[in-house]
């Protein structure tokens, strides 16, 4: 099997991997593996292949018991740091924690190592130089984060490092790191070697995370069930925040850290406020949650090998939050009382003000209506089961779909920014689609948008969300 964005078989990207890590003696953080990788292999190594491999390293560990190539560094807690740290799986344990008193002469070793890759013949890369330069401002200050301009130059950079390197040796283990080493000693094999459970320890506002993979015996649910229940079923807010989670892995994997909201908006080009939006939408979601990092981090740990950051949203998790209804009101739908006495079609809708016109079935009178959602909480929405809400991803402007999806009679929701790549790919979308459409089942409406939009853009059928229309309120959370 071959690796898709480098068209490196797996094993080899795994033996690369292995490679730096045996030249730098010392954990290397994925952002550095990717550009030395790279450097060394003629061939973009991207985050995401990365991802595939840690996610593959892990499952094969899981369905074979056999000790793995490729392992994560841990925290003095025992917990895989975050952006990931590589290491080597035979090194002795200790060596594989970044503690405090260890830090520095891990810090000296990145940048020795860094700097003998520049010194390699076939290392033209100015991202490799870069890459360089900045691990050794890091550890001698910014006079070490200049340029030389020769060979001697370099040489000198090297000799500075060099005495920043641990006196006592790779091999040796600092206080805190044997102590770190002892505390792992009656774990699981797949903490010693992937570290503790994501979210284990981790709260935020107050209150402790509560979305969690599945226990052994549990089936858990996709994510993407429980992220549309969390939102009460608002497909605009699900749209929101889909996006967002898929725009911060990406950041991530790209910087090799969470960013922050300046940061993200820079990355995409978007205005801070539009930024903070999304992060009031993630947050209505996960109260509990300080950020989307930790939640990224467990869904691509749910994802054993598929990597594909589409499939993240099918992870099956364990969300023991109380449940919220199914569907939110939207102007066109139509909502009938408990006893089929009343009819309300709504016109708009503004946060909890609804407006629509309510016909009185028993009196045969209409009239013009304005209320909230709690007063049609126990309403249901009046549609055919045979009507469908489709959501995809497209590489076209999505206006340009608007024709063939009308005369194909696919009415269109909404129209969005990018959401998420397709499988294997790294690249955000042109943008989203969200419609409805009558069909007898699942796989003819998926079919109906193929054949509408196939003169324009290609899809596949896994790649069309198909879900029947809810008929009840979403409820407050």
């Amino acid at each position: 099997m071959s690796d898709r964005e480098t068209g490196v078989p797996r094993t080899t990207l795994a033996e690369l991997v292995a490679s730096v890590l045996q030249d730098f003696e010392t954990p290397v953080p994925t952002g550095i593996v990717r550009v030395v990788a790279s450097s060394r292999s003629g061939r973009k190594v991207t985050a995401e292949s990365l991802s595939r491999l840690a996610a593959g390293q892990r499952d094969a560990f899981l369905r074979t018991r056999r000790p793995p190539l490729l392992c994560h560094s841990l925290g003095a807690g025992g917990e895989a740091l975050t952006p990931r740290i590589w290491a080597l799986a035979d090194w002795r344990a200790g060596r594989r924690f970044v503690t405090p008193d260890s830090e520095e002469g891990w810090r000296a070793l990145l940048a020795l190592g860094l700097l003998r890759e520049v010194e390699r013949p076939d290392a033209a890369d100015d991202h490799l130089v870069r890459t360089a330069l900045h691990a050794t401002a890091s550890l001698l200050g910014p006079a070490g984060g200049y340029r030389p301009d020769d060979e001697s130059g370099w040489e000198e950079l090297r000799r500075q490092v060099a005495q920043r390197l641990p006196q006592a040796g790779v091999d040796s283990l600092t206080r805190e790191q044997r102590e770190a080493e002892d505390r792992l000693r009656d774990v699981a094999a797949v903490v010693a070697y992937f570290g503790r459970a994501v979210g284990e320890g981790e709260a935020d506002r107050g209150a402790a995370p509560l979305v969690r993979l599945p226990r052994a015996g549990e089936k858990g649910e996709p994510f993407d069930q429980v992220l549309r229940r969390r939102l009460g079923g608002d497909p605009e807010l699900h749209s929101v925040v889909v996006a967002y989670l898929q725009g911060f892995s990406f950041v991530v994997d790209e910087i090799g850290r969470p960013p922050s909201s300046e940061e993200f908006a820079d990355f995409w080009h978007f205005d801070l406020p539009s930024v903070r939006r999304d992060e009031a939408a993630f947050a209505k979601a996960f109260p509990e949650e300080r950020g989307p990092a930790r939640l990224v981090r467990l869904l691509e740990e749910g994802l054993a090998r598929r990597g594909a950051l589409r499939a993240l949203l099918d992870a099956p998790v364990v969300d023991p939050a109380p449940p919220s209804g199914e569907v939110a009101p939207a102007p066109g739908q139509r909502w009938v009382s408990p006893d089929d006495s009343e009819v309300l079609t709504l016109i708009e809708v503004e946060g909890e003000q609804l407006v629509g016109g309510k016909h009185d079935r028993r009196s045969g009178t209409s009239a013009l209506w304005v209320g909230s959602r709690s007063e049609i909480a126990e309403w249901r929405l009046d549609t055919p089961r045979s009507v469908w809400r489709v959501r995809f991803d497209v590489d076209v402007i999505p206006a340009t779909l608007m024709e063939p999806l009308a005369k194909a009679d696919i009415v269109v929701d909404r129209m969005m920014r990018p959401a998420n790549p397709r499988p294997g790919q790294s690249a955000l979308r042109v943008g989203t689609v969200e419609g409805q459409l009558a069909a007898e089942g699942e796989d003819e409406a998926r079919q109906r948008v193929i054949e509408a939009v196939g003169a324009l853009t290609s899809l596949e059928a896994s790649e069309i969300s198909v879900s029947p229309l809810p008929s009840r309120l979403a409820a407050e959370r």
